[in-house]
């Protein structure tokens, strides 16, 4: 079984529901090693923007179930290139946010592990294009 012991890159409470619902310690540790995978290979910072929360999101939002995290890559590189160090994650819901901002960096990603796999992008104009049925 896997524990907050084997995790290099975060902490819990980077994971904490902001409405303090759901504490962070308390989120599907394979979503955290997938992540924690994901920073190593990546070589940059990783800022959670959420995780595990109780609102704010679709109805049936995996955030709800503490599987899901929105992130934002602290790097320079295209998020096509960090696109190349998500798809060998093995996060099978992947919705893409080119509009998110944190300080200088520009592009996020909604990450989660769901059973069926799901490929979105916001475009610029709110509306949604997904990519698999």
């Amino acid at each position: 079984m896997l524990t907050w012991d084997e995790v290099k890159w975060f902490k819990p409470d980077e994971f904490d529901d902001k409405w303090n619902k759901y504490p962070g310690k308390d989120m599907d540790m394979e979503t955290i090693h997938r992540l924690d995978s994901l920073r190593g290979w990546v070589g940059d910072p990783i800022i959670v923007t959420a995780g595990y929360d109780s609102q704010g999101h679709s109805s049936d939002s995996y955030h709800y179930k503490g599987k899901a995290i929105d992130i934002i890559i602290c790097t320079l590189k295209s998020m096509r290139e960090q696109w190349d160090y998500i798809k060998i994650s093995g996060f099978s819901g992947i919705g893409v946010y080119p509009e998110w901002t944190y300080k200088d960096f520009k592009g996020g990603f909604h990450l989660d592990t769901r059973n069926v796999s799901q490929l979105w992008r916001q475009l610029s104009n709110g509306t949604y294009i997904y990519f698999l049925p």
